[in-house]
């Protein structure tokens, strides 16, 4: 009796680590994951701009980029950025924004967390855009510092057509800082108090 009890959880855990191993490699063709450092070579490459493609996640996790070009992120239909633990600085003369040009697909999300973004100087950029579109679009921004201030006017624009949420972010502007969440908007302890519009 103990003997088949034995072989039966043998049996149960070699069939759960076969389900999980066939399940994460699909799980990775959903997805890649980077660090900032990477983000420069894959914007060159893609002549200005990174495409994350529909129903996929591109995931920028720790270091620095510094852009010296145009860096554009255009996720497509249902597709994820996220920007955690790092640093995008394009004051060295580039333009970085999320959904600015071209147009992305619909029902984005942009989460950005303990990280600190740099618009390039005003000979390259207007200020800094964080875009969420479609009414599924997701924008979340906590714990961060946006930055939009190397010249007169630059502005700061965190936008979604969905949903936002901002919560303890510092946001540094020449210009205007404008939040924005088309269904659901919530702007918490940030600096200065930017109230949704």
């Amino acid at each position: 009796m103990v003997r088949k009890i034995t072989l039966a959880c043998g049996f149960a855990l070699a069939l759960c680590v076969l389900i999980v191993s066939a399940a994460l490699p699909a799980y990775a063709a959903k997805g890649k994951t980077i660090s900032a450092d990477q983000l420069p070579g894959m914007c060159i490459a893609g002549g200005g701009h990174v495409t994350v493609p529909p129903n996929s996640a591109l995931r920028i996790v720790g270091g620095t980029a510094l852009i010296h070009t145009e860096c554009d992120i255009t996720p497509g239909n249902n597709a994820s950025v996220s920007i955690v633990n790092a640093t995008i600085d394009a004051r060295p003369g580039g333009d970085f924004d999320i959904c600015f040009f071209p147009p992305c697909g619909t029902d984005v999300k942009v989460h950005v967390d303990n990280s600190t973004l740099y618009a390039g100087p005003p000979t390259f950029s207007s200020g800094l855009d964080l875009i969420a579109p479609g009414s599924s679009g997701q924008m979340l921004v906590k714990n961060s510092t946006i930055n939009a201030n190397n010249g007169p006017g630059q502005s700061i624009l965190v936008y979604s057509d969905g949903t936002t949420i901002v919560d303890n972010t510092t946001f540094h502007a020449s210009g205007a800082t404008v939040i924005h969440g088309g269904v659901k908007c919530k702007s918490n302890n940030n600096t200065p108090n930017v109230p949704c519009t």
